[in-house]
């Protein structure tokens, strides 16, 4: 996350993430986030802790009245998805969807990731 300051004290805050693949190998990037909570006496799954601790951050973004801007591999189908919803919970939207509609291009090839 980057956070700027603009005109008239205008706040951007810019968030890039990527949100593990599911378990599938233990040398992922999932097992290695897997591995550094259970180190810290913290389990827990990151494909859920992406969204528990991005939305907790933007919230208290959005509190402080600052603009974000979401640049996210989110492994997910941003339609219908656990990272949708919680993101349509902070009022947010998807840039692509709200340009083209649910007909818009796919943002996620679910034959690549084994999501169906």
């Amino acid at each position: 996350m980057t956070r700027y300051r603009g005109k008239d004290r205008h706040m951007l805050k810019v968030y890039s993430a990527y949100r593990p693949n599911p378990p599938n190998g233990p040398f992922t990037v999932y097992a290695q986030q897997n591995g550094e909570f259970n180190s810290k006496g913290s389990p827990r799954c990151p494909w859920v802790a992406l969204i528990e601790d991005f939305t907790s951050s933007i919230s208290e973004a959005l509190k402080k009245r600052d603009h974000v801007i979401i640049l996210i591999d989110g492994i997910s189908n941003m339609k219908s998805s656990d990272l949708q919803l919680a993101l349509a919970q902070l009022h947010l939207r998807e840039a692509i969807l709200d340009k083209y509609g649910l007909e818009g291009p796919k943002t996620l090839d679910e034959t690549q990731t084994g999501l169906q």
